[in-house]
Formats: structure tokens, sequence, C-alpha cells
């Protein structure tokens, strides 16, 4: 969809990479990894995570999403506040 791809691959970690550049890294909360937890085990967390992405070609990345057969919740639209596309 962004034209990215897995820069590390497995179960607890993650980088999402695009020309050489990490556009985003995926932790699971719940991995003691050298940091230790990012969550502490039984607390409450939020209920899901919002992500923007930011592309060259909107136009272009919207209709490599509708390929996907992803599920479009709210069709592309100009956003009053940030006066960007979005989707």
């Amino acid at each position: 969809m962004l034209g990215a791809e897995s820069g590390h691959g497995g179960e607890a970690y993650e980088q999402i990479v695009a020309e050489g550049e990490i556009l985003l890294q995926l932790h699971h909360a719940g991995t003691d990894d050298h940091h230790g937890p990012l969550a502490e085990a039984g607390v409450p967390r939020g209920n899901g995570v919002l992500l923007w992405f930011e592309v060259a070609d909107f136009d272009g990345a919207v209709e490599r999403l509708r390929r996907t057969g992803a599920t479009i919740v709210r069709e592309a639209e100009l956003n009053p506040n940030a006066q960007q596309p979005e989707i």
C-alpha cells in the first residue's frame, strides 16, 4: 500500500521500511526485551490505535488501497482542519 516492506519480521517486533528509512515500528507491549515490558500486565489500555501516513501521491495510494479489498470506513475527503485529503 505504502511501497514499504518488512525491515525485521518477528512475533514481538517489526519495522516497516521504505527506501531504507524506517516509517513505523511495531512492538508487542508485553514483550520483555532489552528495555523491559512496554505496558504493565493487567492494566487496561486504550481502545485501539490511530495511524496517519503522509504520501506524495494521495490518489494513487487510494487506488492501491481499494485494490487491497480493505474496508473503507469513510471515503476520501478534505480534512477541514488540516486542509489535507484523508481516507
